[in-house]
């Protein structure tokens, strides 16, 4: 759009038009940890759907699959308990990639994304997303667990053993 005041003052802008309507929902996504239950996330998603969630132990990652119908955005709540991306206390960028094809780490392309709020508690980051998109990965420093459930149950079995045989070869003499 060009507006005119004088012949020397002209204001203009673009905008994009959509004939499609853009369902525009905000849900909270609950994302599996292998054999220690789940953490939601919080999501809006404008231009498409989220199809599953699920991280990426060995990336520090979250994958997200899409079905994105026209261009929009994927907004997301991050808990910072349960993925991150810090170098000490300090935030650093995530790192995010996005994919229209079959999810290999060799379709995926870095784009930039928004950091809308940050809080003690939660990170939201708002990720343009085109027609067609159908993995986003979202790459930080932290995922938990980092123990999980069953590393902690071996841990109570060994330290328990441990006392057990430390107290067998305990002996005591009375004189």
């Amino acid at each position: 759009v060009r507006v005119f005041y004088t012949s020397t003052q002209i204001s203009e802008t673009t905008f994009e038009f959509y004939n499609k309507i853009m369902d525009k929902s905000s849900n909270i996504f609950p994302v599996n940890i292998p054999n220690s239950g789940t953490f939601d996330i919080g999501y809006t998603i404008r231009g498409g759907e989220i199809k599953n969630m699920e991280i990426d132990l060995e990336r520090y990652s979250i994958l997200v699959q899409t079905v994105m119908d026209t261009n929009g955005n994927l907004i997301l709540k991050l808990p910072r308990e349960s993925f991150d991306s810090q170098i000490g206390n300090i935030d650093e960028n995530f790192i995010i990639l996005v994919s229209k094809e079959n999810i290999n780490a060799e379709n995926f392309t870095q784009i930039e994304y928004e950091e809308i709020a940050t809080g003690i508690d939660h990170r939201t980051i708002r990720i343009p997303l085109e027609e067609g998109d159908k993995w986003v990965e979202v790459i930080g420093t932290y995922v938990i667990p980092e123990f999980g459930s069953i590393a902690m149950i071996i841990l109570l079995i060994a330290v328990t053993s441990t006392i057990i045989i430390s107290k067998g070869r305990l002996s005591v003499r009375y004189n």
